[in-house]
């Protein structure tokens, strides 16, 4: 799952002026249902207090092609883009069933069979 990160962006306008732009650059990839957007909304700026807005890509480290492919799409929108990538990535399981109603989302645990509830 490509996680593209958005540092620095100045206003709420220009953050989504991209990500539009994003969303539109990468649309008909084959893998665009699997990337994420998340928006740091933080400062960064040089040695001399110029703003220093970009992107970082991350990713996992065996699928250079599409990370190609990405930047490749995004260079267009003239931002620096950062890439990191990752080892491996752990997804989230589906949360197991709850058929009495017995835990919440604040409070959720795997129950083992057989055990006291």
């Amino acid at each position: 799952m490509p996680n593209i990160e958005m540092h620095g962006i100045k206003d709420d306008m220009s953050y989504g002026q991209l990500f539009h732009q994003i969303k539109k650059a990468l649309q008909d990839a084959p893998y665009a249902k699997d990337i994420v957007l998340t928006d740091y909304q933080n400062r960064v700026v040089d040695f001399h207090e110029k703003s220093q807005p970009y992107l970082r890509l991350v990713a996992l480290s065996t699928s250079s092609a599409e990370l190609e492919d990405i930047e490749k799409r995004l260079e267009p929108l003239n931002i620096d883009i950062e890439v990191l990538l990752i080892d491996h990535f752990t997804p989230k399981k589906p949360l197991m069933p709850d058929p009495d109603g017995l835990r919440d989302e604040a409070n959720q645990r795997k129950w083992k069979v057989g055990e006291q509830r």
